[in-house]
């Protein structure tokens, strides 16, 4: 499901232009990056569940791409493959080099 079927005010893209990015959540930032969730489940929440996976946005800097990507094997949020995983990292890597 995409943010798309979200009510406009809901969305968290249009939420950041609106009222700027510090008014969003750690959640809402991440589905900004990730433009859709999962069958069934919407990119908020399918964020929200990575946050609670890993506990603060510090642990989950510091997780592999491997740890990340959902297999059938693992505890990973389902719907994070490769692509989502590079881009939390790189998202998260840059905020360190900013804050530095």
């Amino acid at each position: 499901m995409t943010a798309l079927k979200m009510e406009p005010q809901e969305r968290p893209r249009e939420r950041l232009m609106a009222c700027g990015p510090e008014a969003l959540k750690d959640e809402e930032l991440l589905a900004i990056l990730f433009s859709t969730g999962r069958k069934g489940v919407d990119v908020v929440k399918m964020s929200a569940e990575l946050l609670d996976r890993y506990g603060s946005l510090k642990n989950l800097s510091r997780a592999s791409v491997a740890e990340l990507v959902s297999r059938k094997d693992s505890d990973a949020v389902k719907g994070i493959g490769k692509a989502k995983a590079v881009q939390i990292l790189a998202a998260l890597e840059l905020g360190k080099r900013a804050a530095s």
